[in-house]
């Protein structure tokens, strides 16, 4: 009973109850909340993102495994690539020569300036089983805000990049 009296007043205003601030609401707001972030992350919050260099820089490929749907992850049975993420952030923490992109350009596309410019980073995958072997570009990415998606290309603006030359 006290759980669904919970999840009545912290839920968004309805028929039945109004989104008043009133004591219950705040008691039980307070005291139990309800909401989805425990579950999701923040939809605007960094993601990190991995690219092979290929070909002496000449250009880069999506290193990602996912999604889960293609036929060499078995259609979302095979588990293999979901270390991905966690393997990404090792390389993260490793490395500590993270370039800010707006301290490389301004008009240029943030990996191809790091792939020319910037000099690999020497870096050990400690992974298990490890993904990312070779040169690779690490990109710390936010999403491009609603309100200016016209002025953007992609969906995704890139916010810093580091440059491995990963060993496995």
């Amino acid at each position: 009973m006290l759980f669904g009296l919970s999840l009545f007043f912290t839920m968004p205003s309805n028929v039945v109850s109004v989104r008043d601030g009133g004591p219950a609401r705040t008691l039980f707001g307070t005291l139990m909340p309800q909401s989805w972030s425990f579950f999701t992350k923040a939809p605007d919050s960094p993601e990190l993102t991995a690219y092979f260099v290929r070909e002496g820089g000449a250009f880069v490929e999506s290193a990602s495994e996912f999604p889960n749907s293609r036929a060499d992850n078995l259609f979302g049975f095979a588990r293999d690539h979901r270390s991905q993420g966690p393997e990404m952030a090792l390389l993260s923490f490793v490395d500590t020569s993270w370039q800010e992109c707006s301290a490389l350009t301004v008009s240029e596309d943030c990996l191809v300036v790091a792939m020319t410019e910037l000099q690999p980073t020497v870096a050990k995958n400690t992974s298990p089983d490890p993904t990312l072997c070779g040169e690779i570009l690490l990109s710390e990415t936010r999403p491009v805000p609603w309100t200016y998606r016209a002025d953007y290309s992609g969906w995704r603006i890139d916010e810093r990049v580091a440059y491995l030359d990963v060993t496995c």
